[in-house]
């Protein structure tokens, strides 16, 4: 599971600093990194919330990378998505 969660934070940095998925403000547009991200794994219905738990962890993994030591959230990020798994999830292996 650790190389499909960095696979997908590589995925979420390669997006979210696209020239074409930044706002005119120069912030990030959230539904378009969601959109390229999901485009480029195409989960099957089966894996869909599996792999946006794993989005979700990797979006805010980058969203805190650069934040001073000791903050928690970033001050000015407000998702346009909601990107969460509010329970553990429990997945059949692949044969």
């Amino acid at each position: 599971m650790q190389d499909w969660y960095r696979k997908i934070y590589a995925s979420v940095e390669k997006a979210a600093t696209n020239p074409e998925n930044i706002n005119d403000d120069g912030t990030v547009n959230w539904d378009f990194v969601d959109s390229d991200c999901f485009m480029e794994y195409q989960p099957s219905d089966k894996y869909v919330d599996m792999y946006y738990c794993q989005f979700s962890e990797a979006v805010n993994e980058y969203l805190r990378k650069d934040l001073p030591f000791g903050d928690d959230e970033p001050d000015e990020y407000e998702p346009t998505m909601l990107y969460m798994c509010e329970k553990e999830m429990q997945f059949e292996e692949v044969a």
